[in-house]
C-alpha cells in the first residue's frame, strides 16, 4: 500500500513538473543582415557573426533578456542613444524589461521604460533610440533549443 501511494505522489510531482513552461533559448537575428546576431562584448549588447543565446523570460509589464551563458545577468536600458548593456544590477523603472511587437518574427524590442523607444543598430552596437517605422522592424527571435 505505501508503494502505491508513493507512485502516485511520484507521478503528481511528475506531471507538475512537466506542466511549468520552461522559458526557450532563442538567437535574436538582424534582419537586414542576417548573419548577424545579438552578442557580448565584454557586458555591451554588440552585433557579430557568433550570437549568443538569450532566454527571453515573460513577466508582468515586460519581458527580461537573460544571456545564457552569464548567468545572474539581464539586458539593460541605459538612456536614448545608448548602448545596451547587461548588468546584476538592480533594476530601476522597468529598466531591464523589453515589449516585442509583432507575434512573429520580424519584430520590434521596444523597452518597457519608455515604449515609444526601440531596439536599433548603430556601428554594429544595439542601442535604444527614437527611431520609429517599418525600419525599426529589425529583430528576428530564432529558437535554439
Amino acid at each position: 500500500m505505501k508503494f502505491n501511494f508513493f507512485l502516485l505522489l511520484l507521478t503528481a510531482l511528475t506531471a507538475v513538473a512537466l506542466s511549468q513552461s520552461i522559458p526557450g533559448q532563442f538567437q535574436i537575428q538582424y534582419v537586414y543582415n542576417p548573419s548577424l546576431f545579438w552578442a557580448l562584448n565584454g557586458t555591451n549588447v554588440v552585433l557579430a557573426e557568433q550570437g549568443a543565446l538569450w532566454t527571453i523570460v515573460p513577466y508582468a509589464k515586460g519581458n527580461y533578456i537573460l544571456p545564457v551563458d552569464d548567468p545572474g545577468n539581464s539586458v539593460q536600458y541605459n538612456g536614448v542613444e545608448r548602448q545596451l548593456t547587461i548588468t546584476e544590477d538592480p533594476e530601476i523603472d522597468l529598466n531591464h524589461r523589453w515589449l516585442f511587437f509583432g507575434d512573429s518574427n520580424p519584430c520590434i524590442i521596444s523597452t518597457s521604460q519608455e515604449p515609444g523607444v526601440v531596439v536599433t543598430v548603430k556601428d554594429r552596437n544595439v542601442v535604444a533610440t527614437y527611431e520609429l517605422g517599418i525600419g525599426a522592424r529589425i529583430w528576428n527571435r530564432i529558437r535554439k533549443l
